[in-house]
């Protein structure tokens, strides 16, 4: 482990030299990629994005309907209250940490989940609710629509509830991350992409793990409409480096049960990305398994293992053309 400590910071310039010497056509550009759908979600004849006004979505968490294990199959523990808001919360700040868009939480509320059309009162309620066949979550915002000459000229989201399906009685908390992740998407105004590896694809079947962080065509959706945040491209490195170097692993296991017999079936284990904070003029990540942080201050990335010693491991910049290429 120690080797692995050391050779890390080193590890990483060699990544980011990599990265400043891909060919452009390495690069997964707009200009290069087929052009997605994910602003389907639109109006008017230049297609003009369909946003939350100010960028600022709210929302309300009704914990009833939260769906009890599997009688035969489950898990240990059960999803708790506190646990489904804290994996909302956390797959809404996947969209807040790259989009300049604030997707705030307003509190409990005993409202049940409506759809977009149906309801234009503002009040969006994320919870879960018997949806039928094997979907696992819908969202669909209303939408108020500015008119000139009666053609529609702009699209103001107005309220976007969440429902997750509450007969999932196989849910579990990686998988309801992936699930919110890709339903807040559709909340904020974006719509499918034909972009397969995307998160906001949409029939793809990537997995629960690979759904917790987006992907470059998912971000540019953000992009269009809401504009970038203040440390995107960071945090950015962040979620690629989580995904390409096992030392910036979140993983976690999740033991599974027969009820019927008590014998002890097969133990998942789980990647999840970690929460990125800010301290001492610094956002950065913390990776308890490995006792290790990366941080960005400044334009440049930093990494810091156990031993505690900051180094300086490149520019930001230098990074994008392999998180690009990587499709982070």
């Amino acid at each position: 482990m120690k080797t692995l400590f050391k050779l890390l910071p080193f590890a990483l310039l060699a990544a980011s030299a990599i990265a400043q010497s891909l060919p452009d056509s390495s690069v997964a550009t707009s200009a290069s990629a087929p052009k997605p759908r994910w602003v389907s979600t639109s109006v008017g004849v230049n297609k003009i994005p369909v946003k939350w006004a100010n960028n600022h979505a709210q929302w309300y968490f009704n914990p009833a309907n939260i769906p009890l294990p599997h009688p035969e199959i489950r898990q240990l523990e059960a999803l708790t209250q506190d646990g489904v808001l804290t994996a909302m919360k956390e797959a809404a700040a996947q969209w807040m940490q790259v989009c300049n868009i604030n997707i705030e939480y307003k509190g409990l509320t005993n409202a049940a989940p409506i759809r977009g059309d149906d309801v234009i009162d503002g009040n969006s309620v994320w919870g879960f609710t018997y949806l039928q066949g094997m979907t696992s979550g819908f969202a669909a915002p209303a939408i108020r629509r500015t008119y000139e000459q009666g053609l529609p000229i702009a699209g103001t989201i107005v309220s976007a509830s969440i429902e997750v399906n509450a007969n999932d009685r196989a849910f579990e908390y990686t998988a309801l991350r992936g699930v919110m992740v890709h339903e807040i998407g559709h909340a904020i105004g974006i719509s499918h992409s034909d972009m397969t590896w995307a998160v906001m694809a949409e029939n793809a079947f990537h997995g629960s793990d690979y759904d917790q962080w987006l992907r470059s065509d998912d971000i540019g959706a953000c992009l269009v409409a809401y504009g970038e945040a203040p440390y995107s491209k960071a945090n950015r490195v962040f979620n690629w480096a989580e995904n390409t170097y096992p030392v910036f692993r979140n993983t976690y296991k999740t033991p599974f049960f027969n009820d019927v017999n008590s014998v002890y079936g097969f133990t998942t284990f789980h990647n999840r990305p970690s929460t990125t904070v800010q301290g001492d003029g610094f956002i950065f990540r913390h990776y308890p398994q490995s006792d290790s942080y990366l941080g960005s201050m400044d334009g440049s990335i930093y990494y810091m293992g156990p031993d505690r010693v900051l180094q300086n491991v490149g520019k930001v910049l230098d990074f994008m053309p392999a998180v690009i290429a990587a499709r982070f």
